[in-house]
């Protein structure tokens, strides 16, 4: 429904910028939005369709956006040198728990990291040190030569998106506890 979309609307911020956010988002507040919310709201539009992207998990093995088509997808990008992301990760991970054997609208909820690190090393280090036990993938691009990072206007990290069973954006945050907010309006 429309007011489910408006107040899964959520646009919060709080992490490494690219660029100063310049589009206007809206916003339904459950909680009041502090000022970086507002000024890094995501770009992608609510209702848009979530692009396809490819890249490869910890183990080597490729994982599609479209391979959870079914199912709500929180998508998180992230880097392991970006403080802020590291800051939210233990928040992300006690939703993941929340949800992991939950069902939303009767549909399960995948998380998926994407994350913008280059170093493999560093990277998967991090997620076994900090048991982030969800799907993490990376092309090991680093976020301003990524075309992903480019195709979901990626102004600031961590940013997170909820994606619905068919494909289309629900939600968008910069805070993980945000994302909390939004699988519950639904």
């Amino acid at each position: 429904s429309l007011f489910v979309m408006a107040l899964a609307a959520l646009s919060v911020f709080s992490g490494c910028s690219a660029k100063k956010q310049t589009s206007q988002s809206r916003f339904v507040e459950t909680q009041p939005l502090d000022s970086i919310e507002i000024k890094y709201a995501p770009s992608m539009e609510i209702g848009s369709t979530a692009p396809e992207f490819t890249a490869r998990d910890t183990s080597g093995a490729e994982i599609k956006l479209s391979d959870y088509k079914g199912s709500y997808v929180v998508l998180d990008f992230w880097a392991t040198w970006c403080g802020d992301c590291r800051e939210e990760n233990p928040v992300l991970s006690e939703i993941y728990t929340e949800y992991k054997n939950r069902k939303v609208d009767g549909k399960s909820v995948v998380f998926i990291s994407y994350s913008f690190d280059h170093q493999e090393d560093v990277w998967k280090s991090y997620i076994s040190e900090n048991d982030m036990d969800w799907i993490q993938v990376s092309t090991l691009t680093k976020w301003h030569d990524n075309p992903v990072s480019e195709s979901y206007l990626v102004k600031w990290i961590p940013s997170f998106y909820v994606i619905d069973p068919e494909g289309t954006i629900v939600g968008s945050a910069v805070k993980a506890f945000r994302i909390r907010e939004i699988l519950q309006s639904i």
